[in-house]
């Protein structure tokens, strides 16, 4: 058991496009988890060391000065931040952290070009050439400033029109913006629809949220339809009567009444059917 209790005011670290830029640029423009190569669109950052640490500074201390690393180390810093694809990380985050020997080289290459990657994410801001610009334009369309539609009728007032609106298929964007702040690809939605928790707003908003999930989490988190911050929600089981996660409501191995069938969260295949 964690002897320092989650703090859940602590928000996890939103990357702009520039940051994410500048990591994918700098660690030869591939996940560092399955050492495919990635394109920039498909560009999530992983913490080596998980940003979960950050609200448990005796044990970060700790682990910073059994590897070695300087106390000015940060979590959310480039020194920290590595590309990875979406599925890769998804399932890296739900392994326990275990620092081996093999991770000091990347951190010596982290700490080493990390200058580096902060000067490129500047540059990317400030910078008005072709690539640049696309990139600020990108940035302005994560922070929702823009949208994909405003560039289009943008476009058209010039008379220039996207291959997909002249093929009919303008309505067909190619990725959705998740509340993360990451990209998704539409091909690869396995679900979607508004949070399925009983709250009549989800968790830090005021609001459902409608949500996206993709066909790379695993079955259970997509059949519990719930929106990230409603699923990690600390809640008392209406199963058990247990405090635990609200997305583990029912799951084998968490809760202390688990759902027989598994597959269908339900207590019968024949409930299903």
């Amino acid at each position: 058991m964690d002897p320092v209790p989650r703090r859940q005011d602590m928000p996890k670290h939103r990357f702009t496009i520039a940051e994410r830029y500048a990591v994918w640029l700098h660690h030869q423009r591939r996940c560092w988890l399955c050492e495919v190569p990635l394109r920039l669109a498909e560009v999530t950052v992983d913490h080596v060391i998980p940003e979960s640490l950050a609200e448990r500074p005796a044990q970060l201390a700790a682990l910073l000065e059994d590897h070695d690393l300087p106390a000015d180390f940060r979590i959310n810093g480039f020194e920290n931040w590595l590309p990875a694809h979406a599925h890769c990380n998804t399932a890296k985050s739900t392994r326990v952290f275990r620092m081996v020997p093999a991770h000091q080289p990347i951190f010596d290459r982290l700490i080493r070009t990390s200058a580096a990657a902060q000067r490129t994410a500047s540059a990317v801001r400030r910078n008005v050439s072709k690539d640049k610009l696309l990139a600020k334009i990108a940035a302005a369309i994560d922070l929702d400033a823009i949208s994909l539609t405003d560039l289009t009728e943008f476009l058209a007032l010039f008379g220039v029109e996207s291959r997909a609106t002249s093929q009919g298929s303008a309505h067909a964007a190619p990725f959705v913006k998740l509340d993360n702040g990451y990209w998704l690809r539409m091909d690869e939605i396995a679900a979607e629809g508004p949070c399925a928790c009983e709250r009549a707003a989800c968790v830090g908003k005021d609001r459902k949220v409608y949500c996206y999930f993709s066909r790379h989490l695993p079955a259970w988190v997509i059949g519990k339809r719930l929106h990230h911050r409603c699923y990690d929600e600390m809640v008392q089981c209406t199963r058990c009567e247990f405090t635990h996660k609200r997305g583990h409501i029912g799951k084998e191995g968490v809760c202390a009444k688990p759902y027989s069938n598994q597959e269908y969260l339900v207590d019968t295949r024949a409930a299903q059917r």
